[in-house]
């Protein structure tokens, strides 16, 4: 099956990892996969070249930063005039900004190609561009981009959803309840095979009588004020020797000295592997919005796979998955309680194994790229012709 899958993320930025991960699987199993992603740096040309059997097409944008990521309206362009001469049995897009929606359109109307069309982060509403984004980036681009979101639904021959949040949301504006699946964010099981807690401490030079508490990847403000002060308040009813580290592109947000507070920084992917590994608990502190309540953090994943305990936030879909004891799921979003569920899986030290295993059971069977891609070609094979 030739399969194009268009991204509004930047190659390679955040987003696209996991995009990535996705797309290899799927040509791992006889599929020609396009990827199409905006180019980190270039304005006036684009890139293209062939990379573990996808072939990624790298369109250019005029816009900066933060708004290279799928507003521009030239990049749309510059999209269609790149894959207006190719032929495809399916497109996947992935979430309806500008950059995404216009040259996937131009390809289902003009090329007859079926639309799969994905939802995956709730932009408006008090979703994500509340959440994360400035006042003068919401009442503008931001503001295009809500309308966006939700205008073109209803043009999809398919939808994929990553939550129960956002398909419900689907199926509240009109669109048929069997043309929709729920299609989460998967890992490579092969990535995970090296889990040693001893190991990666030698190597990152941590010690062994210490507990370490993580978050990974990048943290809103909100959140991130969240377990700073969750974790001042367990370390003040805690004598024990219990770090917090961040790990990824987060900087201290507070000016005061906390010496159980580390910010690592960026890492390489095999650095990142080996603090995962090196980890007690992994954390996932996020705030009760509708942003988070839609989202799919794609880290979750990781957590399980590399067999950790996690103390989350009731977020997501996650009270579907904590019900195999995979850790505690936080009954409120306050710092309070994320504080006193600190506190218990520190108590609870006799039950991380069975903790990290019951998720990474869970993880090998239902979430592996492998299981996911599987399920996604079957529904891919309804819609074309």
């Amino acid at each position: 099956m030739k399969i194009l899958i268009l991204s509004h993320a930047q190659y390679i930025t955040v987003a696209l990892p996991k995009v990535i991960e996705f797309a290899e699987t799927l040509a791992s199993k006889g599929h020609a996969v396009t990827l199409v992603a905006t180019h980190k740096k270039y304005f006036f040309k684009n890139e293209i070249f062939i990379n573990n059997g996808v072939k990624y097409v790298l369109s250019p944008s005029i816009l900066f930063g933060r708004y290279r990521h799928g507003a521009d309206f030239y990049d749309s362009l510059y999209r269609i005039f790149l894959l207006k001469n190719n032929k495809y049995d399916v497109i996947h897009a992935i979430d309806s900004r500008p950059s995404v929606i216009l040259p996937a359109l131009f390809l289902k109307y003009i090329k007859k190609v079926p639309l799969i069309l994905e939802w995956s982060d709730y932009f408006s509403d008090g979703g994500t561009i509340q959440d994360r984004s400035g006042k003068i980036y919401a009442n503008t681009i931001g503001y295009i981009e809500s309308l966006f979101e939700k205008g073109f639904r209803l043009k999809a021959d398919a939808a994929v959803v990553v939550t129960t949040k956002i398909y419900k949301k689907l199926i509240d504006i009109g669109f048929p309840r069997n043309k929709i699946i729920i299609h989460r964010m998967g890992f490579k099981k092969e990535q995970f095979k090296n889990n040693n807690k001893t190991l990666s401490r030698e190597k990152l030079h941590l010690h062994n009588d210490e507990v370490i508490f993580s978050y990974f990847g990048r943290i809103h403000d909100n959140d991130h004020k969240l377990i700073l002060n969750a974790f001042t308040a367990f370390k003040e009813q805690n004598t024990a020797n219990v770090n917090l580290l961040f790990i990824g592109n987060t900087k201290p947000i507070f000016k005061n000295n906390m010496p159980y507070v580390k910010y690592i920084g960026y890492v390489t992917a095999e650095t990142y592997q080996d603090y995962l590994y090196a980890t007690d608990i992994c954390l996932l502190p996020l705030k009760i919005t509708n942003g988070n309540l839609a989202r799919w953090p794609s880290k979750f994943v990781d957590y399980l796979a590399a067999s950790k305990p996690v103390v989350a936030t009731p977020v997501s879909d996650f009270k579907q998955f904590f019900k195999y004891n995979i850790g505690i799921l936080v009954k409120k979003d306050t710092e309070k309680e994320f504080c006193n569920s600190l506190s218990k899986i520190l108590n609870e030290r006799d039950n991380w194994d069975q903790m990290g295993d019951n998720g990474r059971n869970y993880a090998n069977k239902n979430l592996t790229w492998e299981h996911l891609t599987d399920q996604i070609i079957k529904f891919y094979k309804k819609f074309v012709i």
